[in-house]
């Protein structure tokens, strides 16, 4: 078992018991001068408060710790990156600018003394204001990562990359990878309220779209765990799966396993959606072929390699 397993365990777990528990198997198995990059990511999601109890008598009490400590430097800064993001497209008069993604899940984390790590920026513009945001940004010093996707490529793709300083930045018009006949009313949805950071169930559903890759640092479990919805928000959910990504509805049990309240929901007409999928697929399979879509190639470049940090004060 890798050295991540069990810190998802105790973040995961239904009690106090089973977590400790959890823990113990962890810190007899890892060496914490030898942690690996994820494991460094997750033990700030743990956050201050659990892991004080644990530590009592740990020689590696202070290793441990100034990880989470130095996580929440990290974060606080990656956040002022962030609101400097947000704050020039306002004053650029690109928006409504919406927090997305791992950014979101940090800003609505309410676990006790934890932080979500901002393994990166996610920032959702209209897709009128794309071409405006990429300016402001690389007026700045943002790096836009490969080629910007052109108007018609604008249903297919749905962001760009942008990279500064070692910080990911990703541009959205859209959370979710759905059929390009789809796309502008899931925008549409998504930018009903406009709100500054992606509503819950929104946030939700991207982390369940299995067609995402979202955050290997980060599992969905453990990012999904720290997004609690209330029972009108999973109603909502249950609409917006059941319509841009019905393959969400398959991860719920493995949530409902976590110790999460998840209402029992059923999408309608299932089949529907997985027919839309690899219609869409075999569209886009033909249409790339004939060269009348350029999508963005995108050239990941290397993390630093230092540990980044989480969160606490």
């Amino acid at each position: 078992m890798n050295d991540t397993a069990f810190l998802v365990q105790a973040i995961l777990a239904r009690s106090a018991g089973t977590a400790a528990a959890a823990w113990r198997q962890w810190r007899r198995e890892v060496d914490v001068q030898k942690l690996s990059w994820s494991a460094l990511h997750l033990l700030p999601v743990l956050g201050q408060q659990q892991l004080q109890p644990w530590l009592v008598g740990d020689p590696d009490a202070g290793i441990l710790m100034g990880i989470v400590r130095r996580g929440w430097t990290e974060a606080q800064m990656r956040r002022q990156v962030l609101q400097e993001c947000t704050a020039m497209f306002e004053a650029g008069g690109v928006g409504p600018v919406m927090v997305a993604g791992p950014s979101a899940v940090f800003l609505r984390n309410q676990r006790p003394g934890s932080v979500r790590p901002l393994t990166a920026i996610h920032l959702a513009v209209p897709r009128h204001q794309q071409a405006a945001a990429h300016q402001i940004l690389q007026a700045s010093g943002w790096l836009l990562e490969g080629t910007a996707p052109e108007l018609k490529a604008l249903d297919w793709v749905s962001h760009t990359n942008f990279l500064r300083n070692g910080i990911p930045l990703k541009l959205l018009w859209r959370h979710l990878s759905v059929a390009p006949w789809r796309a502008r009313r899931c925008e549409a949805d998504l930018f009903a309220n406009a709100e500054p950071v992606m509503p819950a169930e929104h946030l939700m559903l991207s982390l369940l779209g299995t067609t995402n890759a979202g955050d290997s640092l980060i599992p969905w479990q453990v990012d999904a765990v720290l997004l609690p919805l209330t029972a009108h928000q999973w109603e909502s959910f249950r609409e917006l799966a059941a319509c841009y990504a019905p393959a969400a509805f398959d991860r719920l049990a493995e949530l409902r396993q976590a110790g999460m309240r998840v209402p029992a929901m059923r999408p309608h007409c299932r089949w529907t959606g997985r027919v839309e999928s690899l219609v869409h697929g075999a569209a886009r399979s033909l249409v790339t072929k004939a060269g009348r879509l350029r999508s963005p190639t995108l050239h990941r470049t290397s993390l630093p390699s230092a540990p980044p940090t989480a969160a606490h004060p």
